[in-house]
């Protein structure tokens, strides 16, 4: 009985639970950190709308989770996401909350992480860093955002952990955790391959200093330089030295190099991620092995897609088999290399790293190929998007966008810690950075568009020069290691680390081509490292003895100090004598009395008790402590207040909360009519499972298939229905719109919501004057920091230019039985009943062409003009040529052909030309939309002259003069200049005869003298320019220097399709033909904008026109019409 008591006492269960650990003030401010990071992540985490991404992730989650399979493909990134989230789904159940669960975990996770870097930290800094990544904006807001960013962020942070803890502990174990944690992090997202480069320049930069330091004479600097920038190829070519001479059976008398930590950290990475790296060996054989057999030797289409795959397998087995035969090698010699190194550890590691993959990749063996779609096409395919740069953002992106934006804290207290860790201990190397620094700053500043414009027009190009600045700046990224690491200061291994980690995914990830906000997560987390590594020095201090001398008091004045000079910097003073003028100078005043009268004494008086270091040491303390606090509240804006609205930089391509709106009353409707008999409706209702019927299209599938997952009667159309709908609810993108009207008859009401929208980019093209002008302006001062403080914007969120709209129809009958769904937009008289008013019918005289590639036939013909012979041009677009018939329509000659893929575009061949115009010698100017070009021609199709290149420039008028963003429509004025649609780039250029810039007016923007798709350009007998503004459906009217005239409405151009593009003809009476491509018609108004006539009808008669687009007039002031869709051209007698 004794023994029972006595086991009863020492149970495990009877133990007080207190006794087994120590509760200190540190850990109980990590436990609220922790609390408050389940909450933050947790609170209402279904209110925002699904992003594009996210729903496709969720969507593919689920249907995983209801059994319909998963195939991996790298375009959406890894497979750990959707297994995790279907895991979640399987045991929850799949909702809005649930769909978001996985990733609110991991960002819980991430928050607890710094938690265990105390050793390296300091305690007070792994608190600080848990903080930071607590209120930290991006990581807040992506943490309730079903992306694979979190998840790699959790598995790298572990990763760093496990290297840290071998540096200290040397134990296996964390070998294998760095194995594991490295398969994981592959299997949630390609990033991987960033994070995995930026450690082994640390890890072989500390391998080679270790290694050469005993048995070189160099001096320190010079072998942290060589180890720094050589230290990857170093480590490679000890590597195989050593390995050669095993084979020879050498024994190795100096193998103390083989207990460097770094070295064993360095062979896990390099020996499991090898294989992976496949695609990188093999993109260089390409183009050697086309010169020599013609054909690809890989094609990354083939490793995207497990279809594309299968398909490539049996058309090319060639192809498949030398791709596989490398693959096989590699992997051959990373585990020889492996087994050299430890043949037990690389086992160990390689059971870790191997089984996993296979079983994520191949969706636990049910996706065969997902093994060679994760081992090739991971890293091949975003190779292979690294030149298309989605989303288009500036390399400064990062730097001077997202990070000053929303991470303010962790990004400015992070290199300034990297630049007081260096003046302190490393000046000799500070200078060394910071000379590079300046010398890459000089050269992308001054040097290279000097560089650039020697070789303009060379066979060189001034591309090298481009990629000189990404080489230059690649160097950064060493050199921090160089300019951190000390071997004789054990403390500088770990900002050694840090720094250049943080400074490696700075670098990377503005170089990446695809940069998005949410990437954003990946530069802030080093830094909050970084940062949290500095604070803890900064509070290292006699806080006691300051707090009797009144710290707190000097605290609150510097930050007084700081706010008054913000408000001082964006005030405009002495403006005039308006109002709100006198206003902002008696703001100034205040401003200024305030500095002069409470600031300035109160600091002389407190600050004598304190030396220069203390104030520096509490100053900046307290600029922390208020940056946190605007990081919190920028944090709660964008997570709580606007996390689905556009003002906010930190989303793209957002679903509207609209679409939420949509659903609920979607929900509502299928509540209501499904519990209720349906008296009184000229059609059943369908119930099914509770939910009515709704259709929706391609063009606003995302998020409407996930939301709409669970309704049994849900349709998807695609682009056309192809019958009468019977739905109750019909939703359709602006794409289809036009398609599918007819198939709605007259049943529906509709209502317009916004379906996807981003956010403004007046960022982009920063140039060093707009800098200075934003520095020397007040307004625009001012106007930045109210976009940056308040994110209020001039654009109203009704007017907002980047949105995808949707419409909304309910069936009438069903309206009318609730009557808060009446009719959102009701019928009502409006400028369309004037143009059914003046709807004439017009009977072309006389027509020609057919559809074909013969002398006189046409693929979609989509522009025509006249010379002053009375010879027609006409544009045979998807012919890629140019036809010219005399005045009787007879056919004389062509000329061009279609461009060859990929290469320069030789002279007079197009890529699907648009427009034309013929100037008074007879010389033919032609739009070249898709080589992004005019060419010049004489009458006969010789080639004269080509300017222009491919360019965007994000909607800014004033910059990049001879580049084009698919160029539509080109006009001639008496003098012969020569104006072009910009259409891309949203705006009107204007040339000599022969390409010399004149002028670039316009812009992104519905202001009056900005464009959203300019495309037809007329220019009238006075000089007056006419401009088609397709997508904010008007004419704009411009005088002959291009100042605004007048603008009016044009109830046409609702779809924003590829060719619903109108073009502009002006007749001798000044009058303004315009075509509506997609209603089939042509639009006159006079030259001020009222509406005089409309002709044609969708059909194939002499009255009606199948998508008209490009028209022109001749000497007798007869009308020409393209009219593409029917191949043909009409010419109507004097309209």
């Amino acid at each position: 009985m004794a023994v029972i008591a006595d086991e009863r006492k020492t149970s495990f269960l009877h133990k007080p639970l207190l006794a087994a650990m120590t509760i200190d003030w540190e850990r109980v401010i990590f436990i609220a950190i922790v609390a408050l990071g389940i909450v933050t992540r947790l609170w209402d985490l279904p209110y925002r709308a699904w992003n594009h991404d996210e729903a496709i992730h969720t969507d593919w989650s689920w249907n995983l989770y209801t059994g319909r399979g998963y195939q991996h493909n790298p375009i959406y990134h890894g497979p750990f996401l959707y297994e995790f989230t279907a895991f979640i789904f399987f045991l929850f159940g799949d909702n809005d909350v649930t769909g978001r669960i996985p990733n609110a975990l991991f960002g819980m996770v991430l928050v607890a992480l710094p938690y265990f870097f105390r050793k390296w930290l300091g305690r007070k800094g792994a608190l600080i860093t848990a903080a930071m990544l607590l209120i930290s904006p991006v990581v807040l807001y992506y943490s309730r955002f079903n992306r694979h960013d979190i998840y790699v962020e959790v598995f790298t942070v572990g990763m760093a952990l496990a290297i840290w803890k071998y540096f200290d502990e040397r134990k296996e174990f964390w070998l294998y955790a760095t194995a594991l944690l490295l398969v994981f992090a592959f299997a949630a997202m390609e990033t991987t391959f960033i994070f995995a480069a930026v450690f082994a320049v640390f890890l072989c930069g500390h391998f080679t200093f270790e290694y050469l330091r005993p048995r070189v004479r160099w001096s320190d600097m010079r072998i942290g330089l060589f180890a720094a920038i050589l230290g990857i190829p170093f480590l490679a070519l000890i590597i195989g030295y050593q390995a050669f001479r095993s084979l020879r059976g050498t024994q190795d008398q100096d193998a103390d190099w083989r207990a460097i930590p770094s070295f064993d950290l360095a062979m896990v990475f390099a020996t499991l991620a090898m294989p992976l790296l496949t695609p990188a060996i093999i993109y260089p054989l390409n183009s050697l092995w086309q010169r020599i057999s013609r054909t690809d030797f890989f094609s990354i289409a083939a490793f995207t897609d497990v279809n594309t795959l299968t398909s490539i397998t049996q058309s090319q087995p060639d192809m498949i088999l030398r791709v596989l035969g490398l693959t096989i090698a590699v992997i051959l010699f990373s585990a020889l290399f492996g087994m050299w190194w430890n043949a037990r550890r690389w086992v160990i590691c390689a059971l870790l790293f191997w089984p996993i993959f296979i079983v994520t990749f191949t969706t636990v063996f049910t996706n065969g190929g997902g093994f060679f779609t994760g081992l090739l096409g991971s890293l091949g395919y975003w190779l292979s998007q690294q030149p298309v740069a989605r989303g288009g953002q500036p390399s400064y992106y990062y730097l001077l966008v997202t990070l000053p934006e929303y991470e303010f804290l962790p990004y400015l207290v992070g290199l300034a810690a990297m630049v007081w860790f260096w003046w302190r201990y490393r000046t000799l190397q500070l200078l060394v950075v910071l000379g590079w620094l300046l010398w890459i700053i000089v050269y992308y500043i001054a040097l290279r568009p000097y560089l650039s414009g020697l070789v303009a027009g060379s066979n060189l190009g001034a591309g090298i020069f481009e990629q000189l600045v990404v080489a230059f700046a690649f160097v950064l990224i060493p050199l921090t290691f160089f300019a951190t690491y000390n071997p004789d200061d054990p403390k500088s291994v770990f900002p050694a680390f840090i720094f250049t980690w943080a400074i490696g995914v700075m670098v990377l990830f503005s170089w990446a081509g695809e940069k998005m906000p949410w990437l954003t997560m990946h530069l802030t987390i080093p830094l909050a490292f970084a940062s949290g590594w500095a604070l803890d020095k900064l509070l290292d201090a006699d806080w006691r003895s300051m707090r009797t001398r009144g710290v707190v008091w000097l605290a609150l004045t510097l930050v007084l100090a700081v706010v008054l000079l913000v408000m001082l910097a964006v005030q405009r003073p002495f403006q005039g004598v308006e109002l709100q003028q006198l206003s902002a100078t008696y703001g100034f005043l205040v401003v200024v009395a305030l500095l002069l009268v409470v600031v300035a004494p109160t600091l002389y008086f407190i600050g004598r008790r304190f030396s220069l270091r203390e104030i520096a040491r509490v100053g900046a303390l307290a600029l922390v402590l208020l940056m946190a606090a605007l990081t919190i509240r920028f944090a709660w804006m964008a997570v709580y207040i606007n996390p689905d609205n556009a003002v906010e930089t930190i989303i793209y391509a957002q679903g509207s909360h609209d679409n939420v709106t949509a659903m609920q009353e979607i929900y509502e409707l299928s509540r209501r009519l499904c519990a209720q008999v349906a008296v009184g409706t000229t059609q059943p209702i369908h119930c099914d499972n509770g939910t009515i019927k709704v259709a929706y299209d391609d063009d606003s599938s995302w998020p409407f298939v996930w939301y709409l997952r669970n309704f049994r009667n849900a349709q998807y159309y695609g682009a056309s229905p192809g019958a009468p709908f019977d739905a109750e609810v019909v939703i359709v993108g602006p794409k289809n719109e036009e398609q599918v009207r007819p198939f709605l008859g007259n049943k529906y009401t509709k209502r317009q919501y916004k379906l996807i929208w981003w956010p403004l980019e007046g960022y982009k093209d920063l140039t060093l004057q707009r800098v200075v002008d934003y520095i020397r302006d007040p307004q625009q001062r001012s106007d930045l920091f109210t976009a940056w403080f308040y994110h209020q914007y001039k654009e109203s969120q009704s007017q907002w230019p980047y949105v995808h709209n949707f419409s909304f129809y309910v069936r009438k009958d069903v309206a009318a039985m609730l009557w808060n769904y009446a009719p959102g937009v009701a019928p009502q008289p409006s400028e369309a009943d004037e143009y059914t008013k003046k709807t004439v019918q017009l009977t072309a005289t006389r027509t020609f062409g057919s559809a074909g590639v013969g002398n006189g036939q046409f693929n979609y013909p989509r522009s025509v003009a006249m010379d002053a012979q009375g010879n027609i041009y006409v544009v045979d677009s998807d012919n890629h040529r140019i036809q010219k018939f005399d005045s009787t329509s007879k056919f004389v000659t062509m000329w061009g052909s279609k461009s060859p893929d990929n290469l320069p575009a030789p002279a007079g061949t197009f890529n699907q030309p648009w427009g034309i115009a013929v100037d008074k010698s007879g010389s033919v100017y032609v739009a070249d939309t898709w080589n992004h070009r005019i060419q010049k021609f004489d009458s006969n199709g010789k080639p004269l002259l080509a300017w222009g290149t491919n360019g965007d420039t994000r909607g800014i008028a004033q910059s990049l003069p001879l580049q084009f963003y698919g160029p539509r429509a080109i006009a001639l004025d008496a003098q012969g200049n020569v104006y072009v649609t910009d259409t891309g780039n949203k705006r009107v250029m204007k040339f000599s005869p022969n390409g010399e810039p004149l002028g670039q007016y316009g812009g992104v923007g519905v202001e009056n003298g900005q464009f959203q798709e300019p495309v037809g350009l007329g220019i009238d007998k006075d000089g007056n320019v006419y401009v088609a503004d397709t997508w904010n459906q008007r004419i704009q009217k411009f005088d002959s220097n291009f100042n605004f005239l007048a603008q009016w409405r044009v109830e046409a151009w609702d779809s924003q399709t590829v060719v619903n593009k109108p073009y502009v003809a002006i007749d001798a009476d000044n009058n303004v033909f315009v075509t509506d491509p997609d209603a089939a018609r042509v639009i006159k108004f006079s030259s001020d904008g009222k509406l005089l006539s409309v002709f044609g009808a969708i059909g194939v008669d002499l009255s009606s026109f199948n998508l008209p687009t490009g028209l022109a007039f001749d000497a007798q002031g007869n009308l020409h019409v393209a009219d593409s869709g029917n191949q043909r051209v009409l010419i109507f007698s004097k309209p």
